[in-house]
This record gives structure tokens, C-alpha cells and sequence, in this order.
């Protein structure tokens, strides 16, 4: 799903354990991840004297923690990280934020519901997942063999994040934060994650967009075991829809790939890609069909456990957007399989 952007630095990355000048008083650190998306994009803002205000901290994972290091010691012009801002409770985004409150003692800035989702997630046992979850997938379609494959998987939140701050500051739609001489308002939306944090400085034209605004994929957006009639979709193409007052030049920084401008067209883009994904769930489900049905019909690849979690919330995804708009129906089959067909 390539959108013709403008990749303002080219091919060019920042070196491992350093910070890159993307922008006056704004720097870019990316952290790599052990997953086939092997990259977060991390923003440090410059706020003066007060030091600098960190948006996301990286997998809580020892590679990650020590590429933090040298970028404590010599990127930071000898000043400190004064705030950490999370965009959402993503793994890769809060991994590190109580490790990172524990070096600096910098506070800890989220919406509510991310903060709130970071809390419940790293306190989960994995036994209560392994009670729920399997009968989520079985209704899914998916097989007994892939099903156990993700059981075993469990959850593996706790192993990628540090203990997440008990105290927090509330982020919300009016939070002005100034930072550097900047005023930053959020952006707060649904979808890839529940109350996800965009910052806009309209004055500069820039948006740090998170993983709301990816230039090369789109965000994973999936239905969940713990909302099994969740609709996800609908508010990230909503929030999409919302964006119409941005600078058509705006500077995006997002959290994987590159910082780019071309932001009208790669929306278009974004929403064309999933009407595209509804058009192909249709017509799997021309006759009943299951959601493992639609997954194995929008990823063609081989995909192993972990990524079968992903797809299979992404067609689900679908499949309720859907089932919501009065286009399909669904129903328990007699092996207790969600089967969704076409409205009559």
C-alpha cells in the first residue's frame, strides 16, 4: 500500500545509540524491536533550560536499554529528559517509561485510557489469558493446533514493558503542552489502540503522528478477545476523516519508517486500502464464511503465531465494520464458529 511521500531525509536513518536533528529542537532516535516491524521511531523535544521532553521510550528489552546509554550520557547537550509523553500502551511505546522515570525521574505524561490499559495489560496473568482467549480464536476458525500455538504464546506484555508509573498527568483533547517555545495540542483518536495521543504544533506544521499515520503500512487494527464485538475500524476511519484542517505540507513523524510530508494523499490512501479489505470480505463471504476464512484470503504469506494474532484481529476488524453497517450477518454455526455472510 505505497503512497507517493515525500521521505524528507531520504534513505537516511539516525546511527544506532544516537539522536538525529529532524527539525530545530526536535531530534529522532529509532530503537530496533524483534519483530518483522524491527523499528520504533522515538522524539525528543528541546524545552530549554528545563531540559528534554521524550514522546515514547522503546521495548523494555536489554538491546534497547543500552543503546539508551550513550544517548543519556552524549545526545542530550548535557541536559536531562524532563517529561516522558506515551502516544498508547503499546509495547514499544511505554516499554520503558518506568525504567526510563527511574533514571531521570521525569514525569509521566498519557491519556487516561492508554494509561489505564498499560496498568491492566502488565498486570494480567497469563493464566487468565489462556481461560479466555482460546475460545476467542476457536469462534475465530482458527484451528486447534494455531489456537494452542497462541495460548503458549500467553501474555508477553509484562516481558516487553517495565513496571508502568502508579502516577501519571492526563493528556486530553484540550491539554495544551508547551514545550521549547512550541504549543503542541493533541490529536485523540480510537482504533489502532483506544485513546492514541497525535501532537500538532500548527505553527511549525509538524505532527508527531505515533502509528496512526504511517506512510508505508497501515497500523494494525484489530478486534480484540476481551471486545469480541469491538469496531475498531470505524474510529480509525472517522478519526482519518477528522484531519481535513491539517497543513497539506504538514512535517509527520511517525513511529515507524521515515518522517515525510505528503499527508493528504497518504489518508486517501489509508482509507482506500480498507475499502479495498471490505470488497475482499464480501466476496469470501458470498457464502458463509468464517473470520480465519477472510484472514487466509487478505495475507497470503506464511504467518506464525504471532502474527496470526494480528491478521486475525484485522479481519475481524473488518468483518464487524461490516456486520455494523448492515452489510453482513453473523451467526454461531453448530461447531460454535462465528460464520458471516451477506445481508439479505
Amino acid at each position: 500500500m505505497k503512497t507517493d511521500v515525500d521521505y524528507i531525509f531520504g534513505e537516511t536513518l539516525p546511527e544506532p545509540g544516537t539522536a538525529m536533528e529532524v527539525a530545530p529542537g526536535i531530534r529522532w532516535v529509532r530503537m530496533p524491536l524483534p519483530f518483522a516491524l524491527d523499528h520504533v521511531n522515538l522524539f525528543l523535544l528541546d524545552d530549554g533550560d528545563e531540559g528534554w521532553v521524550l514522546v515514547d521510550t522503546g521495548a523494555a528489552l536489554k538491546p534497547t536499554q543500552d543503546l539508551w546509554e550513550p544517548i543519556l550520557a552524549g545526545q542530550l547537550d548535557g541536559k536531562p529528559i524532563s517529561q516522558i509523553i506515551v502516544t498508547h500502551f503499546h509495547p514499544d511505546h511505554v516499554g520503558n517509561a518506568g525504567w526510563l522515570q527511574e533514571r531521570t525521574g521525569a514525569p509521566l505524561w498519557m491519556s487516561r485510557t492508554e494509561w489505564l490499559s498499560a496498568r491492566a495489560n502488565r498486570a494480567e496473568a497469563s493464566e487468565q489469558f489462556a481461560m479466555v482467549a482460546p475460545d476467542f480464536y476457536r469462534r475465530a476458525g482458527l484451528s486447534d493446533l494455531l489456537v494452542g500455538e497462541l495460548k503458549e504464546l500467553g501474555n508477553h506484555f509484562r516481558t516487553l514493558v517495565s513496571p508502568v508509573p502508579p502516577v501519571y498527568h492526563r493528556i486530553t483533547d484540550d491539554t495544551a503542552l508547551e514545550i521549547g517555545g512550541r504549543t503542541w495540542m493533541p490529536i485523540i483518536a480510537d482504533g489502532h489502540s483506544p485513546e492514541h495521543v497525535c501532537l500538532h504544533c500548527a505553527d511549525e506544521k509538524i505532527i508527531l503522528g505515533g502509528d496512526f499515520l504511517l506512510p508505508r503500512i497501515s497500523p494494525n487494527v484489530s478486534v480484540w478477545w476481551h471486545e469480541p464485538e469491538g469496531n475498531p475500524l470505524a474510529d480509525y476511519i472517522r478519526f482519518l476523516g477528522s484531519l481535513d484542517y491539517l497543513e497539506p505540507d504538514i512535517l509527520v513523524l511517525p513511529s515507524h519508517d521515515r518522517p515525510y510530508r505528503g499527508l493528504p494523499e497518504r489518508r486517501v490512501d489509508l482509507v482506500a486500502h480498507h475499502h479495498e479489505r471490505f470488497d475482499l470480505a464480501l466476496e469470501v463471504c458470498a457464502a458463509p464464511a468464517t473470520a480465519a476464512d477472510v484472514m487466509y484470503k487478505m495475507f497470503k504469506r506464511q504467518l506464525d503465531a504471532h502474527q496470526s494474532r494480528f491478521a486475525i484481529g484485522e479481519a475481524l476488524a473488518h468483518l464487524n465494520y461490516l456486520v455494523d453497517d448492515g452489510q453482513l450477518t453473523r451467526h454461531l454455526d453448530d461447531d460454535g464458529m462465528w460464520r458471516f455472510a451477506k445481508a439479505a
